[in-house]
């Protein structure tokens, strides 16, 4: 025991060693951005999803150039709901539909009703004529007739000919097969393909001016959307317009017209209301102030004495 505390008396005396001061670096903290919202706000304020939805519309289309010919109404109050539809089917009926719907139970009951007959034209196959082919006339034999000259030529020809086919049936006939001949079979193209279906109205020509006329119009409180469109045309000659809410609060009205082929399209667009913009207000976080931990103490290395 003496040896040892002896021991720990000499190492305290002894000069300590040069040792660094430990380094502490400063606590930075990570600031985050601030959430991203746009300084846009819409004039109008969205109502809540539990109000219940309340509209109307209608329209019509009756277009003799290509044939359309349909219209459609609507009525929505909350879940009671009642609407229709007609439109003209290719086969020259008329489908009527009624439907309606009472509460959140009753379900969609609908009421399908045909006006008119259908017409379905007899089918009948296009078949072509019998080909019965035509023979040019033998211009070299109509040559040799007219020259006498030639004439003599060919009789020389042709007795020489049939002095050689004389000598050659006279000698023996080697034994050949006689030649197969098949009969000529003509290879028909088929008919060309025809729908049976034919629809029951007519299209008609092209040059035939376009007349037509539609209007509809829409006002859903739920949404924000409304909006009102209209448009008549016969011939070149055409008139309609459109009314929409825009965002800002306005009322944006335009009407346009169309003289005839030359004069082009004219429009005249205003404004109803005035438009608000919300002043922007960023939305600024208090700043922050980091709270920093206390340096930890270390308490000093025990001094033994002999």
């Amino acid at each position: 025991t003496f040896i040892a505390l002896t021991l720990v008396a000499a190492a305290s005396a002894a000069p300590a060693a040069d040792k660094p001061e430990p380094a502490y670096e400063p606590y930075e903290p990570q600031y985050a951005p601030a959430p991203y919202k746009p300084a846009y706000k819409p004039a109008y304020k969205e109502p809540a999803y539990e109000e219940p939805p309340k509209y109307e519309y209608n329209y019509a289309v009756a277009d003799h150039y290509s044939g359309s010919d349909f219209t459609q109404n609507e009525a929505r109050d909350g879940y009671s709901t009642n609407g229709g539809y007609r439109v003209a089917l290719p086969d020259g009926r008329t489908q009527i539909v009624t439907y309606t719907v009472q509460d959140g139970k009753s379900g969609f009951v609908a009421d399908v009703r045909y006006e008119g007959e259908a017409q379905y034209p007899e089918e009948k196959p296009a078949y072509k004529a019998e080909y019965k082919p035509k023979y040019a006339p033998n211009e070299c034999l109509s040559s040799v007739q007219s020259d006498p000259q030639k004439q003599k030529q060919l009789k020389m020809k042709t007795f020489i000919a049939l002095t050689l086919v004389a000598a050659a049936s006279a000698a023996p006939a080697a034994d050949k097969p006689e030649p197969a001949y098949k009969p000529y079979e003509p290879q028909y193209a088929p008919a060309p393909y025809k729908p049976a279906y034919k629809p029951a109205y007519k299209e008609p020509a092209y040059e035939e001016p376009p007349k037509y006329e539609y209007n509809y119009a829409v006002a859903d409180h739920y949404s924000g959307s409304d909006f009102t469109q209209n448009e008549a045309r016969d011939g070149y000659s055409t008139n309609g317009g459109y009314r929409v809410a825009l965002p800002d609060g306005r009322t944006q009205i335009v009407t346009y017209t169309v003289q005839d082929g030359k004069s082009g399209f004219v429009a005249d667009v205003r404004y109803e209301g005035e438009a608000q913009y919300p002043e922007e207000k960023p939305a600024y976080k208090a700043e922050y102030k980091p709270k920093y931990a206390p340096v930890p103490a270390y308490q000093p290395a025990p001094a033994y004495e002999a």
